[in-house]
């Protein structure tokens, strides 16, 4: 047995504690990735919130930590975590030769919080000894990819290079110079990933552009990765093979499969059935049940539940992750502080139809 990886522990803890109350766009702005990168999260403590009982609104401290939960405690995301650990810290001390990979995997199964929790860990990695820089970079896939100049625009974007309205009040007269106001921003994005000796590029969104789209990003990624050291991370849905299919048209002069690709971390509904896995839905429902925050929420009230919750969501990390927490803030909301099978029956997430009657047993 190989000895414990002291890292391990360590990738984890990170990505538990990663902030939850953000808006989407402040995750692909550096100030915002900044703050989730630093920021650890501190769940409410049940003796400092209002009673049971106490009308609160949206605002109140567990009404807005309940509707973020989010849990990493079971294998899949474990490994992918350490094992993702291991590539980047040898990325960083490489001159040449580092190696990027590819997060896929069907839809609603984890792939986006697994792309934010690497990149978070390896940023509090490297500012442990770095404070000057910015070790990584957030952006999602352009939403019009045919040109070089759709990829820089979104670092660009992230590094605050590209110009935008500041308020509602300019976005009318912004919108009309808009093509005179979008300058070719590869020197100064060149610039500053240089300087401030970025080492990852986080791509999400990957199943939104097409191969042709994706082939004009490649020689790019390949520039960035031979001058700056800098390694991308794929993630999205069909994310390997809309890669391998771009490698190889971005690629002519090398048409060896082998040679085209990239590690792929792949995540999958979980299953949680006889004779496959009948640990790790458990485990998972038991750590959601953990960090929900209600006044008479027992041990044992949701994982009692875990056949019916797996039926409702298909295993997937997205509709347990909607349905826990939507059941949890109603809870706040009616007074019950609890969650109740009636509960859960009456939320809808769009995924199955399956009632009580066919699964409760």
């Amino acid at each position: 047995m190989p000895k414990t990886d002291t890292q391990q522990p360590e990738a984890l803890r990170r990505a538990v504690l990663a902030p939850r109350l953000l808006t989407p766009e402040m995750l692909v702005r550096l100030d915002g990735w900044n703050y989730f990168a630093r920021t650890d999260l501190k769940p409410p403590d049940l003796r400092d919130c209002a009673p049971a009982g106490t009308k609160v609104d949206d605002t109140d401290p567990r009404v807005v930590y309940n509707g973020h939960l989010c849990v990493v405690n079971i294998p899949v995301i474990e490994a992918a975590i350490v094992n993702a650990s291991r590539l980047y810290g040898t990325n960083i001390t490489r001159m040449q030769g580092q190696l990027g990979s590819i997060i896929d995997g069907e839809e609603g199964t984890g792939k986006t919080f697994l792309l934010r929790s690497l990149g978070r860990d390896f940023q509090q990695r490297a500012e442990k000894y770095y404070s000057d820089r910015i070790p990584v970079v957030h952006i999602l896939a352009p939403h019009d990819a045919d040109s070089k100049q759709a990829w820089l625009w979104e670092i660009g974007q992230f590094l605050g290079l590209a110009p935008e309205p500041k308020d509602l009040t300019e976005a009318p007269q912004w919108a009309k110079t808009k093509q005179l106001r979008c300058p070719d921003l590869s020197i100064p994005v060149m610039h500053v990933l240089e300087h401030a000796k970025t080492d990852i590029l986080l791509i999400d969104d990957i199943h939104r552009v097409t191969v042709d789209q994706l082939a004009v990003f490649l020689p790019l990624s390949d520039y960035l990765r031979n001058k700056l050291g800098i390694t991308t991370i794929y993630c999205g849905t069909g994310a390997a093979e809309i890669f391998h299919a771009a490698r190889l048209k971005a690629n002519r002069h090398s048409k060896d499969p082998q040679h085209n690709t990239l590690p792929v971390l792949r995540l999958e509904p979980i299953p949680y059935r006889d004779g496959v896995d009948l640990e790790t839905w458990p485990r998972l429902v038991k750590g959601f049940e953990k960090q929900v925050r209600l006044h008479r929420l027992a041990e044992g009230d949701l994982t009692r539940h875990a056949t019916y919750l797996h039926q409702r969501t298909g295993g997937r990390l997205l509709y347990i992750s909607q349905l826990v927490c939507q059941a949890a803030q109603a809870a706040i909301h009616t007074g019950e502080e609890t969650i109740t099978l009636d509960l859960l029956e009456s939320i809808n997430i769009g995924f199955t139809s399956r009632g009580r009657s066919q699964t409760a047993g």
